[in-house]
C-alpha cells in the first residue's frame, strides 16, 4: 500500500517531473543503479530507458526508489562526500568546476537543469500535502522526510552520469540557479555535509557582453551575487568564496588548503571559453600527489 501511495503522489506531479527526465541522465540514458544498499537496489527496476522517457515512467522509479528507503537513513553518511560550486552566470564557475575536477579522487560536472530546484518543489508540495493523508512521503499523518532526502540525494548523484566509483570519493556538480536564500537553504538541507564553493565577480555589471549577459539581465545577476555572497557571509565553516577577479595560481592553491587538499598545488588556471567552443578541459594543471582530508 505504501508504495502505491507513493506512485498516486508523484504521478500527480507529471507534468513537472516532464522536465525531470532530462535531468535524470542515469534513468533517462544509461540506468545506472542509484543507491548502494543492495536490498534496495534489488527492488529498483531501473532498466534502460531513451531520452523520450516519460514523465510516468521516471515517476515509478522515483516512487520506487522512495519505497525502498530504509527507515534509519542519514544523508550525511552516503558513500561519498558532496561539493558544489554556486555562482551567479558568466562569474567563473565553469573554470572553478574545471579546476576542482582536476583533484584525483573527484567527479564535479555541469548543470543539470535545475534538478536540485526541482526537487525543492516536489519537496514544499509533499509538505503541503494534508495531515490526514497518510502513507505516500507522510507516516503517521508526518513527513517522513529523512527518507524523502535520502532517496532526492540517490536522484542527484544518478543524474551526474557514470564515473569510476572505486577511484572517486567526492562528487558534485556546479549551478547558477541558485537565487534565492531559500534555494540555498534547501541544497544545504539536502546536503548537509556538502561544501560549497560560492563563485560571484564584484562588479557583476562587467558582465555585460559577457556571453549572453545584457543590461536588462544584470540587475538579476547583481541580485543574485548578493545573496550569495551573503549565504557564504553567514556559512564560512561550509563555503569558500572566490571572486573572477582573483582567478590566479595562487588563489585556487588557497581554495584547494580550505578544501582540506594537500600533497599537491595547481600550477595552471584551466580558461573555460579558450578556444572559442572549446571548454578548455584539461587547462587545470597540478603537479604533486593530492591528499584528501
Amino acid at each position: 500500500l505504501f508504495g502505491v501511495q507513493v506512485r498516486e503522489f508523484v504521478l500527480s506531479m507529471s507534468k513537472m517531473l516532464t522536465v525531470f527526465v532530462v535531468s535524470a541522465l542515469c534513468i533517462a540514458s544509461r540506468g545506472l543503479r542509484v543507491i548502494e544498499s543492495p536490498s534496495a537496489l534489488d527492488a529498483v527496476d531501473l532498466v534502460s530507458m531513451s531520452k523520450t522517457a516519460s514523465a510516468e515512467q521516471l515517476a515509478e522509479q522515483l516512487a520506487k526508489l522512495m519505497q525502498n528507503t530504509p527507515d534509519v537513513c542519514d544523508t550525511c553518511k552516503g558513500k561519498f562526500k558532496w561539493h558544489f560550486v554556486v555562482g551567479s552566470g558568466r562569474s567563473g564557475t565553469t573554470t572553478t568546476m574545471m579546476m576542482i575536477d582536476a583533484i584525483p579522487g573527484y567527479h564535479v560536472t555541469g548543470e543539470n537543469q535545475g534538478l536540485v530546484n526541482k526537487l525543492h518543489v516536489l519537496f514544499q508540495n509533499a509538505q503541503a500535502r494534508p495531515p490526514s493523508l497518510t502513507g505516500a512521503f507522510r507516516r503517521d499523518g508526518v513527513i517522513f522526510e529523512p527518507g524523502m532526502l535520502c532517496a532526492m540525494q540517490d536522484l542527484v548523484r544518478a543524474s551526474l552520469g557514470a564515473f569510476d566509483e572505486d577511484k572517486i570519493s567526492t562528487i558534485g556538480f556546479k549551478e547558477i540557479r541558485f537565487k534565492t536564500q531559500e534555494d540555498m537553504t534547501f541544497v544545504h538541507k539536502l546536503f548537509p555535509c556538502a561544501k560549497f564553493i560560492v563563485v560571484t565577480r564584484r562588479n557583476p555589471g562587467e558582465a555585460v557582453g559577457s556571453g549572453w549577459w545584457t543590461e536588462e539581465n544584470i540587475a538579476s545577476n547583481l541580485e543574485q551575487t548578493r545573496m550569495l555572497e551573503s549565504w557564504q557571509s553567514r556559512n564560512h565553516a561550509i563555503s569558500f568564496q572566490l571572486h573572477l577577479e582573483d582567478f590566479s595560481v595562487e588563489r585556487f592553491n588557497e581554495m584547494l588548503a580550505w578544501m582540506n587538499v594537500t600533497g599537491c598545488a595547481y600550477t595552471q588556471v584551466a580558461h573555460s571559453n579558450q578556444g572559442g567552443y572549446s571548454d578548455g578541459r584539461g587547462g587545470a594543471k597540478m603537479n604533486g600527489t593530492c591528499v584528501s582530508q
